[in-house]
């Protein structure tokens, strides 16, 4: 196994711990609500896209739980 492949292992688990503790610690919503309508972009990658807005954004609110 050489040093990059452990290094990527590394870096995809502190990643991982990092989305843990933001899940576990704040509420992730929408800025409008839960009724706010997401649509898929069609581009070279799929993305979503809240209706309405300019660009690829996803407008959202994060708070502390």
């Amino acid at each position: 196994m050489g040093r990059g492949r452990v290094g990527k292992l590394f870096a995809v688990a502190e990643i991982k711990m990092v989305l843990l503790i933001v899940i576990k610690n704040f509420v992730l919503e929408m800025r409008d609500g839960p009724d706010t309508k997401v649509e898929m972009t069609r581009r070279i990658k799929m993305r979503p896209k809240v209706s309405g807005e300019d660009g690829i954004k996803v407008p959202s609110r994060v708070r502390p739980y």
